[in-house]
């Protein structure tokens, strides 16, 4: 009987590669000054940062928090109530696109029928959370009465990377 080699290929090595390029494009988006952007008259009028964003967030909930405490009704505004949903699924879109980076690492590694289901749930899932991601943040920027909120190119590259490092973690299941 002739022994089974267990070399990696070289196209493996390529798609952890490119799983790589895509976790640091969507962690570029989040590092970058123009998350979003407030357009007018097709100029940048200002941006606004993924950290930016984030600190809002984290603010209006504390006063939810805080209000709450204090024996008042459940407040709700709609306008922070999407920033929170886009930045909390902005956070889970890099967290689940490192995810697959390791998942796609260790398959290297390991192979069968388990390791294999959970690199395809890690990758789909991967892909799923970006596509919340992209809704809840447009859902945030339409409720801009003016309508010149619009994606920047953190959000864009956000986007782009999370999408792609979930899709590459599944053709990865499929390629030897």
């Amino acid at each position: 009987m002739a022994k089974k080699s267990s070399k990696i290929s070289v196209v493996s090595i390529v798609m952890v590669a490119l799983v790589a390029v895509f976790l640091v494009l969507g962690i570029v988006g989040v590092c970058v000054d123009e998350y979003l952007k407030v357009e007018v008259a097709d100029k940048t009028a200002s941006t606004a940062s993924f950290e930016e964003l984030t600190d809002i967030s984290e603010a209006y909930q504390d006063f939810k928090s805080e209000l709450k405490g204090a024996g008042a009704e459940d407040v709700t505004v709609e306008y922070a109530d999407k920033l929170s949903a886009a930045v909390a699924f902005g956070y889970l879109a890099v967290i689940f696109s490192a995810v697959c980076l390791v998942m796609v690492i260790l398959s290297l590694f390991f192979q069968g029928g388990l390791w294999g289901l959970l690199t395809l749930i890690a990758g789909i899932a991967t892909v799923v959370i970006a596509i919340i991601m992209i809704s809840t943040t447009s859902a945030y920027c339409a409720l801009d009465p003016t309508e010149t909120l619009k994606f920047g190119a953190g959000a864009i590259l956000l986007a782009v990377g999370s999408i792609g490092a979930g899709a590459a973690t599944v053709v990865k299941k499929f390629v030897k």
